[in-house]
Formats: C-alpha cells, sequence, structure tokens
C-alpha cells in the first residue's frame, strides 16, 4: 500500500518573507541605537558644560571683584570670547553692566566644540561689582590701603 505524506518544512518563499521581517526589525533597532549613542554624548557634553559653568562662575566672581575685565579707557566691560578648557569643553563670556552700577549681568556659554559656541544657550547670573568698576584696580587697592 502506497501512503501519501504531506510535505514538512517552510518553502522558499516562507523563508525569505521571514528574513525579509527580521532584516527590517534589525534596521530599526540600530537606528534606535545610534540615535541613543547621539543622545547619550550630548547629555555628557551638556554635563561636562555645566560643570565647567559652575566653575568659570566662582572665578569670574573672584576676577571681577578684583577688576578683572574691566576696561578703564573704554569704560566697559571686556567680553572673553572663546577659550578651551583642557577636555576640549569652549567656553564664552559676555559682561552687561546693569543700571544699579553695582551688580553686572554675566552670560556665560560653553559647548563641547567652538562651533558650538553659537547655538549653545547662555547661562545667566549677576555678580557684585566691587571694587567700583569705574575707577582702576590701582585707585582702588590706593583707597583700600589708606584705610588701614
Amino acid at each position: 500500500m502506497v501512503t501519501s505524506r504531506s510535505p514538512s518544512g517552510f518553502t522558499l518563499i516562507e523563508v525569505l518573507m521571514a528574513m525579509t521581517i527580521f532584516l527590517i526589525g534589525m534596521t530599526g533597532l540600530l537606528a534606535l541605537m545610534s540615535s541613543a549613542l547621539v543622545m547619550h554624548r550630548a547629555g555628557l557634553a551638556a554635563g561636562t558644560s555645566g560643570h565647567h559653568v559652575d566653575g568659570i562662575a566662582e572665578r569670574l566672581a573672584v576676577e571681577v571683584s578684583a577688576g578683572d575685565h574691566w576696561d578703564d579707557d573704554a569704560g566697559d566691560w571686556i567680553d572673553v570670547s572663546s577659550r578651551r578648557f583642557d577636555d576640549g569643553t569652549y567656553y564664552s563670556v559676555s559682561f552687561e553692566a546693569r543700571p544699579d552700577g553695582e551688580t553686572v549681568l554675566v552670560r556665560v556659554t560653553a559647548a563641547s566644540d567652538e562651533a558650538g559656541l553659537a547655538g549653545a544657550r547662555p547661562v545667566p547670573f549677576l555678580l557684585t561689582a566691587t571694587p567700583d568698576p569705574r575707577e582702576s584696580v590701582a585707585q582702588w587697592r590706593a583707597r583700600a590701603v589708606r584705610r588701614d
């Protein structure tokens, strides 16, 4: 007696369709991973920049109180255009005199590369300008010596 068996296994078309669906899924997964890596790097750069902004703010408070960044001849604050930290982070500082004459609005911008400074969002904060920025550092020191 002859018995007929039903064919077992997958046809070539079924295998090709399964592979196509698998490859589409893997392509989407790789695209997600690459965008996640870009976002991770941007987050690290933002964290590093934020850490540097805190240090810059502390240093600027000391420098402004010592009379640095003030141009006696022009009677205005001197901006810091672009400087680089050892880790490759760039920063710039702009100063704006406030109407009260005692405080200075400082805007610090930090980015992971120099080209990124133009598009980075500045971090503003106020500093007390002591000594009086209208007098030179030499005049301030002379006045401080006379008080002693």
